[in-house]
């Protein structure tokens, strides 16, 4: 571009001397042009000369493996929640955390004094309400054999009715609460429905609980 800029001012500068009015025109076009000229070159050779930084990045290889780090839980997938169905001190705890466990074993217990007079008194009350029962069904045999003869009121006999009726009802009132009774105490043992491995411990020995509170999680197996 500079070769061909300084061919066209010297081409110029032959053109325009003739019509200069004044010498000192001459002069100054004369001394300007030449630097003017190496400037130029001297500019081309600067800008070939520098070489021209080049950017580059490093991509990795599409087959590079990237190590992962996952945080996670390990749980069982067959869970339970293992408990009381009544209230009270746990007496015994006889499992720890990975225990194995097997179906109808007995992990922990409650203290039982209560739960046991309870059922002993529900079942001296089933044996009076058995015991009354058959007495009142004997008058009642009694009176429903008198009756037809004219040695007995009716109202006799129906009192000896209403009296069976009455024991009846009261014996199966006991045999009911002893039922209830024996199934308290059944509850304080803790049983195991099915085989697994303890994974949670929720309570100790000495512990007041409340009904349904978590003594243990087992993990289900087979």
């Amino acid at each position: 571009m500079c070769d061909t800029f300084s061919t066209c001012a010297r081409h110029g500068l032959h053109h325009f001397l003739p019509h200069l009015p004044d010498i000192k025109g001459v002069l100054i076009l004369a001394v300007l042009l030449p630097a003017f000229l190496i400037r130029c070159d001297d500019h081309g050779e600067a800008k070939d000369s520098v070489p021209r930084a080049v950017r580059y990045t490093t991509v990795p290889s599409p087959t590079a493996t990237v190590a992962r780090v996952w945080i996670g839980e390990i749980r069982a997938h067959d869970e339970t929640t293992l408990g009381f169905q009544l209230e009270g001190r746990i007496l015994s705890r006889q499992a720890e955390i990975g225990d194995s466990v097997t179906k109808g074993q007995i992990p922990a217990t409650l203290d039982s004094n209560i739960n046991l007079n309870q059922r002993n008194s529900a079942q001296a009350e089933v044996e009076s309400g058995r015991a009354a029962e058959q007495v009142a069904a004997a008058n009642l045999r009694r009176m429903q054999t008198l009756m037809p003869s004219g040695a007995i009121a009716r109202v006799e006999l129906e009192n000896a009715t209403a009296n069976w009726q009455a024991a009846q009802s009261h014996r199966k009132s006991a045999e009911a609460t002893l039922k209830n009774a024996r199934e308290n105490l059944a509850w304080t043992q803790l049983t195991a429905p099915c085989a697994g491995v303890i994974t949670v411990v929720s309570a100790s020995a000495g512990q007041i609980v409340s009904a349904g509170q978590a003594v243990f999680t087992l993990a289900a197996g087979h």
